[in-house]
Order: C-alpha cells, then structure tokens, then sequence
C-alpha cells in the first residue's frame, strides 16, 4: 500500500468524518450564541428613578433645602426678639452664618448628587447601546453557526458514503 493510498484511506476518510462532526458541534454552538445574543440585546434596561437609586432618606429635595432655613429668623424678627433699639447687621449675620452654611452644604450635596445619578444615566444608555449592537450581530452570528452545520454535514454524509460504497482491499 502507497503513502497516498494509506494516508487518503485509513487517515483522511477515517478521521475526516470525525472532524467535521466536531465542527457540526461547533457550528450548533455558534447557533446557540447567536440566539442567546439575540435575546439579551432585545432586553432592554430600565434605569432606576433618583429617589431609588440615591435612596429616599437620603435624596436632597427644595423641601429639604426649606426645611434647613425654616427657623431662620428674618433681620426684622431676629431684631424684635432681641430686643436690639439700634440697626446691629453684622450680629443678625453672624446669627444668619450657621444657615446659610447649612444651605450651602445641602446645595452642593445635592448637586452631588445630580451629577452621580446623571453618570449612572448615562451608563444605563451605553449599555443599551451595547446591547442593541448586539441584537444588531446577532443574526450573523446565527448565519455563521447555521452555515458551519450545513457545511459539516454535507461532508460528514459525504465521508459516510464514501466509507460505505469503498470495497474492501486485502
């Protein structure tokens, strides 16, 4: 028996049904993600609202901001109450001092707290966005895995009849 004789019939033809079945498998994998990728990228994310995802006790809202200067006394009130004859501005603005300092610093958390849920905002719609390019590769996905089994199996049948119409040499 010639090198060629031997490799074509005992290697080719034996072990070639083989590897194309393997690609079959392959090819039923590819189809597997191709659907898999296909739903995950027709579901979409919804984003959480800002009191969700800040949190309700800790969400600053104008009724906070309100509620931090409620007690505040206006010049006129703080002045009758004590009882101050004579204009004394700089005393009402160092009673005024700790409020506003307060307001500020609810102000500048809340700002905060914009721009984090703003950030998260923008992440929810990258990842829609990644997920519709997704849905969008998906189907060559599929394609690809339906063509490798469509493929694979024409040879394996190919091989097979081969395997099966061969006459037995001694």
């Amino acid at each position: 028996m010639s090198f060629v004789n031997f490799f074509e019939k005992k290697l080719l033809f034996s072990l070639g049904r083989h590897l194309w079945n393997i690609a079959g498998v392959s090819g039923f994998i590819a189809l597997l993600t191709g659907v898999i990728l296909f739903a995950e990228g027709n579901i979409m994310e919804q984003a959480k609202t800002k009191e969700i995802f800040i949190g309700k006790k800790q969400l600053i809202t104008d009724k906070k901001l309100e509620e931090s200067t409620s007690d505040l006394l206006t010049y006129e009130q703080w002045k009758n109450k004590q009882n101050i004859a004579v204009d004394n501005y700089s005393e009402y603005s160092k009673y005024k001092e700790p409020f506003e300092k307060k307001l500020n610093d609810l102000v500048f958390e809340r700002e905060n707290q914009n721009n984090k849920y703003e950030n998260y905002l923008t992440l929810v719609a990258s990842r829609n966005d990644l997920k519709k390019s997704r849905a969008i590769a998906s189907p060559f996905v599929i394609l690809s895995g339906l063509g490798v089994i469509a493929s694979s199996s024409i040879s394996s049948v190919i091989f097979s009849i081969e395997r099966n119409q061969r006459k037995e040499e001694n």
